[in-house]
């Protein structure tokens, strides 16, 4: 992925659902601000790379959102997996076609946005 900067772009790549992923994950996980604390599990780390793909921005965003929603629904404000799915369908919208081309794995569908592209080696 390429962030545009001042002075040229920056590559960004994303993460792999590995051990990495995790630790980031878990790491962020304990920074709930709901009422009820809910553990991290494997299942919540792989559904937040389903939703996210990996880019960590997307994932900070959406697990704020999150947990916004979870406040803003009240009584115990629980994070649930059906949630997460829900706040990601909703509040990500405007990235869903890239995230689609990346969990396509299809080469000229991710090229279509250059945010995404691969990066091209041979030159």
């Amino acid at each position: 992925m390429y962030r545009g900067t001042g002075e040229g772009a920056v590559c960004w790549k994303r993460m792999e659902n590995d051990r990495d992923w995790q630790f980031f994950v878990e790491g962020m996980w304990d920074d709930q601000w709901t009422k009820t604390e809910v553990p991290y599990s494997q299942e919540i780390s792989d559904v937040l790379y389903e939703e996210t793909q990996g880019i960590i921005d997307i994932l900070i965003k959406l697990y704020k959102m999150v947990q916004w929603r979870a406040i803003t629904i009240g009584g115990d404000e629980i994070i649930t997996i059906d949630l997460i799915h829900k706040v990601a369908q909703e509040g990500l919208y405007l990235v869903k076609p890239m995230l689609d081309a990346i969990r396509s794995g299809n080469l000229v569908q991710m090229k279509k946005y250059r945010d995404i592209a691969p990066v091209d080696i041979s030159e």
